[in-house]
């Protein structure tokens, strides 16, 4: 799945926009719930060596929040790796596929295959609905009156 895949599939699924909520950082985008402001996912562009792997251009990764009896269901072999910049006890990194956009440090384009397993768009769009579920407001039960 693509950073332009991922955006259209979190706005047509859950109704969600990405937000770009750093001034220096035009591509780093914020997937949040409108009730309660939590973050369910963020795309960013990174160096892959952030990841402990190989290659010299920047790639773009989605960071999702897991449950903690459900994070080490999958790893490096699926594309799933202990998140980048986040809590790595609950939050996950997934490489995502090249536009062929994407420009290197030295201005340069990418447009190959991974030299690392990338996460399949069915894993992706699971891990996004788990990291949804887990991120949404709780709605607390209103405490009964007292009846006089």
């Amino acid at each position: 799945m693509t950073r332009e895949a991922l955006l259209a599939y979190c706005a047509d699924k859950f109704g969600t926009e990405a937000d770009y909520p750093f001034e220096r950082d035009a591509l780093t985008a914020v997937f949040r719930h409108a009730a309660n402001r939590r973050w369910y996912g963020i795309v960013m562009r990174i160096h892959p060596s952030r990841l402990g792997l190989p290659g010299d251009k920047l790639i773009d990764i989605v960071n999702l929040k897991l449950p903690l009896e459900l994070r080490d269901s999958f790893g490096p072999a699926e594309g799933v790796l202990p998140g980048y910049h986040m809590n790595k006890a609950h939050w996950v990194s997934l490489p995502l596929e090249s536009s062929g956009n994407v420009s290197d440090s030295a201005g340069g384009s990418r447009g190959h295959a991974a030299p690392y397993p990338l996460p399949d768009d069915e894993t992706i769009r699971f891990l996004l609905g788990v990291s949804y579920e887990v991120t949404r407001p709780v709605i607390k039960p209103r405490k009964a009156r007292d009846e006089k």
